[in-house]
């Protein structure tokens, strides 16, 4: 199986079981979930869902848990994404989880999105982009301890070209909380309904599980579309077909 993350050093990384490697029963959703605009970086609540093509999805059955990270510091927390196929990243759907031991509400935070390509010839994951979005904003009082929200961006291609293969490790780092949130994370759920996951998880350099109780899946879902190459030509191949009929 493959175990070995690159970014720009290698690290092994076996699955293990931890400390902290706890997750907490299924927490309560929070009704502010919504998408963050691609341009603005700031979440639109109620907004439009992703017109891409969805190559995973793993936000329908659950939560099944959920799994925090005391902070400071800043966990990289991620899954490995088996997808359907892979293309320009154009759209994704993730989750933020207030742990229930948190002293209070998350007001807002710094969230970074990694992805990361597995590449056979390298026997590693590499780096095929990241997204920054800073100071999100989770509405009116926080998100409560003990709650999670659902986000998502729209129409990233515009902004970043992301190209991701089938088989791909994404991650979310949480940091400068402001509020009184002192543990967070991410949501469980399981199974995926397009693509597949392995049963281990990410955290900053290395690889673990909860012994098979929950599944160690994560809340995302991925959307792509084609390269703008790809895109001219189909654009190109429809004018040569109004012109023959």
């Amino acid at each position: 199986m493959k175990r070995l993350m690159m970014v720009a050093l290698v690290f092994m990384a076996a699955p293990a079981m931890a400390d902290l490697l706890v997750p907490e029963p299924a927490p309560v959703g929070f009704a502010g979930h919504g998408v963050i605009d691609a341009v603005t970086k700031q979440v639109v609540w109620n907004g439009a869902a992703p017109r891409a093509d969805v190559v995973y999805s793993n936000i329908t059955n659950g939560p099944t848990a959920a799994y925090s990270r005391a902070w400071p510091p800043a966990s990289e927390i991620g899954d490995e994404l088996l997808m359907t196929g892979g293309a320009v990243l154009d759209a994704v759907g993730f989750s933020v989880y207030n742990s229930s031991s948190s002293a209070g509400e998350l007001q807002t935070a710094d969230l970074t999105l990694r992805f990361y390509n597995w590449d056979a010839g390298q026997n590693a994951f590499v780096l095929a982009g990241s997204l920054s979005l800073p100071g999100v904003d989770f509405g009116t009082g926080g998100l409560p301890a003990g709650y999670y929200t659902t986000l998502g961006l729209t129409d990233i291609s515009q902004v970043a070209t992301i190209n991701l293969t089938a088989d791909v490790l994404a991650t979310l780092t949480i940091d400068n909380l402001f509020g009184r949130a002192t543990s967070v994370g991410q949501v469980l759920m399981d199974p995926p309904t397009i693509g597949s996951s392995t049963n281990d998880f990410y955290r900053d350099g290395a690889w673990y599980w909860f012994g098979g109780t929950p599944v160690a899946n994560f809340y995302w879902q991925i959307g792509v579309v084609p390269e703008p190459a790809a895109l001219g030509l189909l654009a190109l191949g429809g004018l040569v077909l109004l012109r023959r009929r």
